[in-house]
């Protein structure tokens, strides 16, 4: 304290014998420093990839057509034309980031995978429902090929914990 009031002053600006009185490491500081810096950055981004999945949701129309284990096929998806869409295709940058691709809603999709909806549906129903771009889904044809088609969630905090 002082006549002015009470000041605040770092540990690493106090003398040594202080800084060791109190048990001060400079090492573990700097760690904690580096750490709660870390989590801010990705809590940045992690708000930053909410914000463009939440923009990037529209309306999907279509027909099931095939429901498995984690969600379903939607064929003959419509979607406005005007919007555009984001998926995250999966490639790692040399920092760690996912990097994203950008394709306009003029066209047909089919099919998408929509998963994070309840169970109850069944093959050749209609559905419709807002969805957010999770990220790409991978699932094997009635010919044994491979198919890697645009996923979709049926809710942001979803498609979220997809794409991470």
């Amino acid at each position: 304290m002082h006549s002015s009031g009470v000041a605040k002053v770092p540990f690493e600006e106090l003398p040594k014998n202080i800084q060791q009185e109190y048990g001060y490491d400079p090492a573990k500081a700097e760690s904690f420093i580096q750490q709660r810096a870390n989590a801010q950055n990705r809590e940045a981004k992690y708000h930053e990839m909410l914000k463009v999945i939440e923009q990037d949701a529209f309306l999907a129309q279509g027909t099931i057509m095939q429901v498995l284990d984690d969600g379903f096929l939607l064929s003959n998806v419509h979607a406005p034309s005007t919007k555009r869409v984001i998926f995250w295709d999966g490639v790692k940058t040399a920092e760690g980031h996912t990097t994203s691709q950008f394709a306009a809603l003029n066209e047909s999709y089919n099919p998408i995978f929509v998963v994070g909806h309840s169970g109850g549906m069944v093959d050749g129903q209609s559905w419709n429902g807002y969805v957010y771009p999770a990220g790409t889904y991978v699932y094997v044809t009635v010919n044994k090929g491979r198919k890697t088609v645009r996923r979709y969630a049926t809710t942001v905090g979803k498609a979220v914990d997809l794409v991470k």
